[in-house]
């Protein structure tokens, strides 16, 4: 009795001894039957592939806002990464947009609680905290470069009404809504406007609120909108540095925003965000 040591040798010595079938032949018989029993073997175990977005159907539940009428298809992940792309890194928390191709639904603030990070969703919060405070009539933010502090003032806000921020201890004229012009009474202040034209234009731009001073070049810099990120350009005169309209923190250098994130925020800052 001969013991083949495995089926290919007993097929090489079948074909010379029959004559048969060539040896190529029988091999390549062998392998295409092992491939096929292992290709079955595998469908029979594998588990069947879900794809949804190709068929058309809902491919994950449930809606982002509550006005969608679409069949979604971004996956909660995105979401969440969409509302703190828009937190964090453009300081909006106004209008968070359906992040879904052709829809204008804007989050509510439920849909931003359900579907965002648990410390993305407070720095939301304090956004609208902040829009609300701005919407009092006797609120009135630090007019001092770097600080970003703001409190609502009991009793008049008129002329000749200064007030300490709590934060830096600096004063802010309660009327003009600038760094408080001592010295001078809100009377006067004007007078100087009214007298020189590039006075005017220095207090216009400081009491609208909307501009700054480059902390490293101290060139004047108006906001028109965007995010927090501002750029003293070279262009214009600037000295290219980079830093937070709020704070005044540095975006370059071992110890700036780019480096070490948001803890480099002042920590009155409302991007400000301790290590964890």
């Amino acid at each position: 009795m001969i013991i083949w040591p495995d089926r290919r040798s007993y097929l090489l010595h079948h074909a010379r001894a029959v004559g048969q079938r060539p040896i190529a032949s029988l091999i390549w018989h062998e392998v295409q039957t092992s491939r096929s029993n292992a290709l079955r073997r595998r469908r029979q175990t594998a588990r069947p592939l879900r794809i949804n977005a190709i068929a058309g159907q809902e491919a994950f539940p449930g809606k982002i806002t509550s006005g969608c009428m679409h069949s979604r298809d971004v996956c909660a992940r995105c979401v969440e990464r969409t509302i703190d792309l828009e937190v964090n890194g453009k300081g909006n928390a106004s209008r968070i947009m359906c992040p879904q191709v052709g829809c204008d639904e804007e989050l509510s603030y439920e849909d931003v609680r359900r579907q965002a990070s648990g410390d993305v969703f407070v720095r939301f919060d304090k956004h609208l905290l902040d829009a609300a405070l701005r919407a009092e009539p006797n609120f009135r933010w630090c007019a001092h470069n770097g600080c970003g502090n703001g409190q609502i003032l009991v009793g008049s806000v008129g002329k000749n009404v200064f007030f300490f921020c709590h934060g830096c201890g600096r004063r802010t004229c309660a009327h003009h809504r600038c760094a408080w012009h001592a010295g001078r009474s809100c009377a006067q202040y004007d007078l100087d406007g009214q007298n020189c034209e590039e006075v005017a234009l220095l207090q216009y731009l400081e009491q609208q609120g909307s501009t700054v001073r480059c902390p490293k070049c101290h060139h004047g810099i108006e906001k028109s909108g965007g995010c927090d990120h501002m750029t003293c350009h070279r262009n214009v005169g600037g000295c290219g540095a980079e830093f937070c309209y709020r704070c005044g923190a540095d975006y370059n250098g071992p110890s700036g925003i780019f480096s070490v994130g948001n803890h480099a925020h002042a920590t009155t800052c409302v991007h400000y965000r301790p290590l964890s």
